[in-house]
């Protein structure tokens, strides 16, 4: 998963690999998806415990305008890449607040936009 999601990796550096046991030990980690999906409900977990640096939540940004949510067999969701537009936001602290707009047109790709608060 590291591998994947090497921004909240980084961002989170020694303590990366104790919070990540501790979550899977607690939440049962998606059945379909792999490290993406795994790493997607690793970062919501850390937003609801006010713990996502804003290298994650960049990260996780991207993999929710890139992919949709989907049932992935009789439990669980799995990424499914989207092929319609898509507007997603971010609120990051440092180093100044910001907001981050980023949308994904089709045929056009996707445009990033960051503005200070």
């Amino acid at each position: 998963m590291a591998r994947t999601w090497p921004g909240l990796a980084g961002a989170l550096g020694g303590e990366f690999r104790e919070w990540f046991t501790g979550y899977a030990r607690t939440d049962p980690l998606p059945p379909a998806g792999g490290p993406l999906a795994d790493g997607r409900a690793f970062a919501r977990a850390l937003a609801r415990a006010g713990r996502l640096p804003d290298e994650g939540r960049v990260e996780a940004l991207a993999v929710d305008l890139r992919y949709k949510r989907c049932r992935a067999g009789k439990s669980g969701l799995a990424p499914r890449s989207r092929g319609s537009f898509v507007l997603r936001t971010a609120v990051l602290a440092r180093p100044r607040r910001r907001l981050i707009l980023a949308a994904r047109l089709p045929l056009l790709g996707e445009r990033w936009l960051t503005l200070p608060l």
